[in-house]
């Protein structure tokens, strides 16, 4: 697997490092991000450079709930658990897509997400008074990680 120099802050984004990074995700994905990798490639960049506010973790495990077709389920069965990459401490678990998922609602079943995939967890601190901190984690998924099922119409 592709090794990623860590960006600090002020360090300049170039296409090599940007290119480390697409090899890098393109192997962890196992394939399934496929094709050019430019747009997205770009976007991972900028979120790097928060990186207490982007961190990256793999998926751990995923909570399914009701009963798949073809190993396909409705988006509001498919929950996720993440650790944190580099990051131990960062275990969140029961997680529904907030970014990268395809459908809304359960208007189509998806394939979920592959345990060991790479995604990332957007952190919010909200102050709600003095001393009283909480984190608001959303779970972002690469494309492609979690696919549309789709069939061929008879008609």
């Amino acid at each position: 697997m592709a090794t990623v120099r860590r960006v600090n802050t002020g360090d300049p984004i170039t296409a090599a490092w940007a290119n480390e990074l697409a090899d890098a995700v393109r192997d962890q994905a196992g394939g399934l991000l496929g094709g050019d990798l430019g747009k997205n490639v770009l976007a991972l960049a900028a979120l790097l450079q928060d990186p207490d506010r982007f961190v990256a973790v793999k998926i751990k495990a995923v909570r399914l709930t009701g009963a798949g077709i073809d190993d396909a389920y409705f988006p509001s069965a498919v929950r996720y658990q993440v650790e944190g990459i580099r990051r131990p401490g960062i275990l969140e678990d029961n997680l529904v897509p907030f970014y990268g998922r395809e459908v809304e609602d359960d208007e189509a079943r998806v394939y979920p997400a592959k345990v060991g995939m790479t995604a990332f967890l957007e952190r919010d601190v909200v102050e709600e008074g003095p001393g009283d901190i909480r984190v608001i984690a959303r779970l972002m998924l690469l494309p492609g990680a979690e696919r549309v099922a789709r069939k061929r119409c008879g008609g």
